[in-house]
C-alpha cells in the first residue's frame, strides 16, 4: 500500500505521531497531484484537497480522519495590499490546489462581488507586494502569518460549519477502513510539545502550540456538515452542474 500526504505542518505533525513501521509506506506530494497519484494506483491512500472529489467522485473518504479548521491557525492565508480597497489581482503561492483557486473565486464573488485575476507564482518574495494567497508552510516562515488572515475563518464564515481542507480518499474502501483506524491511533498521541519538531521560528511555534486544538484530524458530525456545505459552493457558483454524492466510510 501507498500513502501519500500533503507537504505541511499539519500532515507533519501526524507522520511524527505514527510509529516506524507506519511512517514506511508514506510519501509527501504537492496537493495538486495527490488525488490523480490515488486514481492511478488502486493501492493507495491519500489526504486530498477536499474539492478534489468533485473531479473524482468514484473515490471513497473517511468520516473519520481529515484535516478540519474552525479557527485563526490553517494552512491557508491572505496578504492584502496595504491601502488598497480595490482588489483586482492575487496571487497565488506555496503549495496551491484547484481547491484554492476555486474557493478563493467563491469568496471574493461573495464578499465583494467581484472577480479579480488570478496569477500563480512559483516563488515568493522576502516582502510581498500586492495581494496574495498563500498555501503551506510558507505562512510561517518568519512569522509571515501575523501579516495575514485566516482563510479557514473566512471559509467557516461563509458556511456556517468547520473548514475541511483535507479528507481521506481512496480507491479502495477496504483501505479507508483499515487505515482511518491506523490514523485515529496515531492521533491519540498528538500533543501540545509536538510542534517542537518543526523547522520555523520561535513565534510560529508558539502560535500553532497555542492553538493547535482547533485543528481537527478525528471527524466529527460537524465535519462532515463541513464537506457537504464546501461541496456545494462551486454548484450554486456555476463551477459545477451537480453535488457530489460521497461515498463515506
Amino acid at each position: 500500500m501507498n500513502v501519500f500526504f500533503p507537504d505541511n505542518i499539519f500532515t507533519r505533525l501526524l507522520f511524527n505521531s505514527l510509529n516506524k513501521n507506519e511512517k514506511q509506506n508514506i510519501s509527501f506530494k504537492p496537493s495538486s497531484l495527490l488525488s490523480n497519484a490515488i486514481t492511478q494506483d488502486s493501492n493507495s491512500i491519500a489526504l486530498i484537497p477536499t474539492l478534489e472529489i468533485i473531479t473524482h467522485p468514484e473515490l471513497y473518504i473517511s468520516a473519520s480522519v481529515g484535516i478540519s479548521f474552525d479557527l485563526s491557525l490553517c494552512n491557508s492565508f491572505i496578504y492584502y495590499e496595504p491601502g488598497k480597497s480595490d482588489i483586482k489581482k492575487i496571487n497565488l503561492a506555496g503549495d496551491i490546489s484547484s481547491m484554492d483557486v476555486i474557493l478563493l473565486k467563491i469568496f471574493f464573488k461573495e464578499l465583494y462581488n467581484s472577480e479579480p485575476k488570478l496569477k500563480l507564482q512559483t516563488s515568493l518574495p522576502d516582502k510581498l507586494t500586492g495581494n496574495y494567497l498563500i498555501s503551506g508552510d510558507e505562512n510561517f516562515r518568519g512569522g509571515r502569518y501575523e501579516k495575514g488572515i485566516s482563510f479557514s475563518e473566512e471559509m467557516v464564515d461563509l458556511v456556517s460549519a468547520p473548514y475541511v481542507n483535507f479528507i481521506l480518499a481512496s480507491q479502495d474502501r477496504i483501505l479507508i477502513e483499515d487505515y482511518s483506524a491506523v490514523l485515529l491511533n496515531g492521533i491519540e498521541l498528538i500533543d501540545s510539545e509536538t510542534e517542537s519538531q518543526l523547522n520555523i521560528d520561535i513565534n510560529s511555534k508558539k502560535f500553532i502550540k497555542e492553538n493547535i486544538i482547533s485543528v481537527i484530524y478525528n471527524f466529527g458530525e460537524q465535519d462532515i456538515v463541513g464537506i457537504k456545505e464546501l461541496l456545494q459552493l462551486p454548484y450554486y457558483y456555476g463551477f459545477t452542474k451537480e453535488i457530489v454524492d460521497l461515498k463515506l466510510v
